[in-house]
């Protein structure tokens, strides 16, 4: 019977010493991934060549289905900087191609975190950018509030979205607009209030009124 249960351990204690093998080669195969989406969100300039390296492991860790979120975010921040730096090329087949691999890699991410409101909310900017499809948008700014209503950094930038939208489409999520209005007057600094009001058109300004009456 010891002998039995001695052998199970040290199958176990391989097949983790194995997983950890693994997972730490993960870590090191995909670190300049995540340092240069560290620089990418802290405001510093990314070389070309770095950039594209970066790109280039998101996209092998979709491939691979790697559903580490340590690695996955720092994907998602690469992907759309991308998007950002594409945008700015003459070159329309480029920027189109590079907007439809973040949007295959955001379909990935989203399938590893279904439940994540950040990357909801960065798919509807995505798509955002393809044409203000009402019924969709309204559905995946619907979803990023329902599963980050109150994350600062995911609210604020969300409210900066609500901004671009037609009032058709704010029309169709009413109750999730509703719902981040309220939340917005609640949690956010006075001054972040300010200026979204004053960049609020006739249909923003409405909904505010009647979110600060409630």
């Amino acid at each position: 019977m010891r002998s039995i249960l001695g052998g199970a351990i040290s199958i176990a204690c391989g097949l983790l010493t194995i997983f950890a093998g693994t997972e730490l080669y993960k870590t090191l195969r995909f670190s300049d991934l995540v340092s240069t989406a560290a620089r990418v969100e802290s405001g510093h300039s990314v070389s070309q060549k770095a950039a594209q390296r970066a790109a280039a492991l998101s996209m092998e860790l979709e491939q691979s289905h790697g559903c580490r979120e340590d690695l996955v975010m720092p994907a998602v921040t690469i992907m759309l900087h991308a998007v950002d730096e594409a945008a700015q090329e003459p070159n329309l087949s480029v920027w189109v191609d590079t907007l439809t691999r973040a949007d295959r890699y955001m379909k990935f991410a989203l399938g590893c975190s279904p439940k994540e409101g950040n990357y909801w909310l960065r798919f509807a900017m995505l798509r955002r950018l393809q044409g203000e499809n009402t019924a969709e948008l309204a559905a995946l700014m619907s979803l990023s509030s329902r599963y980050a209503p109150v994350e600062p950094d995911v609210l604020s930038l969300r409210m900066q979205v609500w901004l671009s939208l037609q009032p058709v489409t704010r029309s169709a999520a009413a109750s999730a607009l509703a719902s981040d209005l309220a939340h917005f007057l609640e949690h956010a600094p006075t001054q972040d209030i300010k200026d979204f009001s004053l960049a609020a058109d006739m249909d923003m300004q409405s909904r505010l009124i009647d979110a600060r009456r409630k």
